[in-house]
Protein backbone atom coordinates (compact mmCIF):
# COMPACT_ATOMS: atom_id res chain seq x y z
CA UNK A 1 0.00 0.00 0.00
CA UNK A 2 1.69 3.25 -1.05
CA UNK A 3 1.13 6.83 1.12
CA UNK A 4 -0.81 9.08 0.02
CA UNK A 5 1.40 11.84 -1.70
CA UNK A 6 2.05 14.91 0.33
CA UNK A 7 0.00 18.42 0.04
CA UNK A 8 1.73 20.79 -2.51
CA UNK A 9 2.16 24.26 -1.20
CA UNK A 10 4.13 26.84 -2.36
CA UNK A 11 5.47 30.23 -0.85
CA UNK A 12 5.54 33.25 -2.87
CA UNK A 13 6.15 36.93 -2.84
CA UNK A 14 2.81 38.89 -1.56
CA UNK A 15 2.84 41.26 -4.50
CA UNK A 16 -0.76 42.34 -4.02
CA UNK A 17 -0.75 45.13 -0.86
CA UNK A 18 -4.88 45.36 -0.42
CA UNK A 19 -4.43 41.66 -0.14
CA UNK A 20 -1.26 42.08 2.46
CA UNK A 21 -2.96 44.76 4.01
CA UNK A 22 -6.34 42.60 4.36
CA UNK A 23 -4.41 39.96 5.86
CA UNK A 24 -1.97 42.10 8.17
CA UNK A 25 -5.38 43.86 9.78
CA UNK A 26 -6.69 40.26 11.36
CA UNK A 27 -4.20 40.41 13.47
CA UNK A 28 -1.82 43.26 13.44
CA UNK A 29 -3.25 46.67 12.04
CA UNK A 30 -1.45 48.11 9.36
CA UNK A 31 1.43 49.91 10.73
CA UNK A 32 3.37 47.42 12.40
CA UNK A 33 5.29 48.57 16.09
CA UNK A 34 8.23 46.17 16.38
CA UNK A 35 12.32 46.04 16.73
CA UNK A 36 11.94 49.52 18.34
CA UNK A 37 10.22 51.44 15.42
CA UNK A 38 7.21 51.26 12.95
CA UNK A 39 6.77 49.65 9.65
CA UNK A 40 4.33 50.48 6.76
CA UNK A 41 3.73 48.29 4.06
CA UNK A 42 6.58 48.55 1.27
CA UNK A 43 9.03 48.78 4.28
CA UNK A 44 9.32 44.64 4.20
CA UNK A 45 8.97 41.67 2.22
CA UNK A 46 5.85 39.72 2.23
CA UNK A 47 5.67 36.02 1.55
CA UNK A 48 2.35 34.03 1.54
CA UNK A 49 2.33 29.98 1.59
CA UNK A 50 -0.88 28.77 -0.73
CA UNK A 51 -2.13 25.22 -1.01
CA UNK A 52 -2.60 23.50 -4.07
CA UNK A 53 -5.89 25.28 -4.25
CA UNK A 54 -4.54 28.78 -4.30
CA UNK A 55 -5.68 29.41 -0.82
CA UNK A 56 -3.59 31.43 1.80
CA UNK A 57 -2.38 29.39 4.70
CA UNK A 58 0.19 31.36 6.02
CA UNK A 59 2.16 34.80 5.96
CA UNK A 60 5.45 35.88 7.17
CA UNK A 61 6.85 39.50 6.94
CA UNK A 62 10.14 39.89 6.81
CA UNK A 63 13.28 42.72 6.38
CA UNK A 64 17.12 42.41 6.37
CA UNK A 65 18.96 44.79 8.76
CA UNK A 66 22.84 44.69 8.42
CA UNK A 67 23.41 41.37 8.54
CA UNK A 68 20.29 39.90 10.40
CA UNK A 69 17.11 39.41 9.10
CA UNK A 70 14.11 40.29 11.14
CA UNK A 71 11.07 38.57 11.22
CA UNK A 72 8.37 41.13 11.70
CA UNK A 73 4.92 38.44 11.50
CA UNK A 74 4.59 35.03 11.74
CA UNK A 75 1.13 34.11 10.75
CA UNK A 76 -0.96 30.56 10.48
CA UNK A 77 -4.47 31.36 8.93
CA UNK A 78 -5.28 27.35 8.69
CA UNK A 79 -5.61 24.82 11.28
CA UNK A 80 -2.88 22.76 9.99
CA UNK A 81 0.24 22.62 12.09
CA UNK A 82 3.58 23.16 10.11
CA UNK A 83 2.62 26.31 8.80
CA UNK A 84 4.52 28.81 10.81
CA UNK A 85 7.80 26.45 10.75
CA UNK A 86 7.85 25.88 7.11
CA UNK A 87 7.27 29.85 6.84
CA UNK A 88 10.52 30.31 9.51
CA UNK A 89 12.38 27.75 7.12
CA UNK A 90 11.88 29.90 4.39
CA UNK A 91 13.14 33.02 6.01
CA UNK A 92 16.39 31.29 7.70
CA UNK A 93 17.15 30.01 4.36
CA UNK A 94 16.98 33.15 2.99
CA UNK A 95 18.91 34.81 5.28
CA UNK A 96 21.25 32.58 5.00
CA UNK A 97 21.68 32.63 1.11
CA UNK A 98 22.08 36.47 1.70
CA UNK A 99 24.58 36.28 4.30
CA UNK A 100 22.55 37.08 7.43
CA UNK A 101 24.14 35.71 10.41
CA UNK A 102 21.24 35.40 12.68
CA UNK A 103 17.57 36.06 12.71
CA UNK A 104 15.22 37.53 15.15
CA UNK A 105 11.55 37.74 16.35
CA UNK A 106 9.95 39.73 18.72
CA UNK A 107 7.21 39.24 21.10
CA UNK A 108 5.19 40.36 23.67
CA UNK A 109 5.38 39.02 27.62
CA UNK A 110 1.90 37.62 27.78
CA UNK A 111 2.32 35.33 24.26
CA UNK A 112 3.93 32.42 26.49
CA UNK A 113 2.83 30.01 22.97
CA UNK A 114 4.89 31.92 21.05
CA UNK A 115 7.78 32.13 23.62
CA UNK A 116 7.49 28.30 24.20
CA UNK A 117 7.71 28.10 20.49
CA UNK A 118 10.36 29.52 19.48
CA UNK A 119 12.53 28.40 22.24
CA UNK A 120 11.65 24.76 21.18
CA UNK A 121 13.09 25.56 17.85
CA UNK A 122 16.38 26.88 19.16
CA UNK A 123 15.84 30.41 19.07
CA UNK A 124 17.21 32.36 22.55
CA UNK A 125 15.87 35.72 24.58
CA UNK A 126 18.96 38.01 23.59
CA UNK A 127 16.81 41.23 24.66
CA UNK A 128 14.38 42.49 27.31
CA UNK A 129 12.53 45.55 26.48
CA UNK A 130 10.45 46.33 29.54
CA UNK A 131 7.09 48.70 29.14
CA UNK A 132 7.85 48.93 25.13
CA UNK A 133 4.58 48.35 24.54
CA UNK A 134 3.17 51.68 26.33
CA UNK A 135 5.53 53.15 23.54
CA UNK A 136 4.19 51.33 20.94
CA UNK A 137 0.76 52.10 21.71
CA UNK A 138 1.62 55.76 20.99
CA UNK A 139 1.39 54.60 17.24
CA UNK A 140 -0.21 51.95 17.38
CA UNK A 141 -3.66 52.43 19.74
CA UNK A 142 -5.34 48.77 18.82
CA UNK A 143 -2.53 46.90 20.63
CA UNK A 144 -4.05 45.48 23.64
CA UNK A 145 -4.22 45.61 27.47
CA UNK A 146 -4.51 42.47 27.95
CA UNK A 147 -3.33 39.40 26.28
CA UNK A 148 -2.97 35.80 26.42
CA UNK A 149 -4.83 34.10 29.37
CA UNK A 150 -5.19 37.75 30.78
CA UNK A 151 -1.72 38.61 31.03
CA UNK A 152 -1.28 42.30 30.86
CA UNK A 153 0.14 43.63 27.88
CA UNK A 154 3.79 45.68 28.63
CA UNK A 155 6.88 44.18 27.50
CA UNK A 156 8.79 43.02 24.35
CA UNK A 157 10.91 39.85 24.16
CA UNK A 158 13.34 39.64 21.33
CA UNK A 159 14.61 35.90 19.98
CA UNK A 160 17.00 35.05 18.32
CA UNK A 161 18.48 32.12 16.35
CA UNK A 162 21.64 31.87 14.60
CA UNK A 163 21.99 31.12 10.56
Amino acid sequence: MSEAPAPAFVIEPMADLDELRSLLRRRWGETLMMFGRSWKLGDYDAFVMRDSDGNILGLVTTVLQKSTRLALTLDNFSEQPGIGRRLLDFVMTMGRDEGARSLRVLTTNDNTPALRYFQKHGFKIVAFYPGAIAVYRQVAPTLPEIGVDGIPVRDAIELEIDL
